[in-house]
């Protein structure tokens, strides 16, 4: 697990990501942290279903899974800039697939979820 990853960071770490989603403009180190910390995040089914219960669910309360959610397909779909250098193309392709990466890790993690909790166990996961 990333020292950036431990419970009391996670929520930084989905704090910055939203403030990301406002400035994609921000540098790639940071956005490279905040993806391999939301790599993590999105590999727990159960803090993904407790983040939407507590707070997608909740009237009063922001939609922090599906501003997740949705800054991550953005990410993922955005345009590659037309012009610049060889090296920072093949960054931006990186964050954008770590981007699909997170989403993918973030739908297997829900499916086991599901699985787990409606007890169709490992035997089920290992047929799909």
């Amino acid at each position: 697990m990333l020292p950036c990853c431990q419970p009391p960071d996670c929520l930084r770490c989905l704090t910055i990501y939203a403030v990301l989603n406002l400035h994609l403009s921000a540098s790639l180190p940071l956005r490279v942290v905040v993806l391999r910390c939301l790599r993590e995040v999105c590999a727990d089914g159960q803090l993904l279903v407790d983040l939407f219960v507590n707070y997608d669910c909740d009237l009063g309360s922001s939609n922090l899974f599906e501003r997740l959610v949705s800054g991550l397909v953005k990410m993922a779909q955005a345009a590659l800039p037309a012009s610049s250098e060889a090296a920072q193309l093949q960054q931006e392709q990186w964050l954008r697939q770590e981007a699909l990466q997170c989403l993918a890790s973030a739908s297997q993690a829900l499916l086991a979820w599901y699985r787990a909790s409606t007890g169709q166990g490992l035997a089920a996961l290992e047929g799909t």
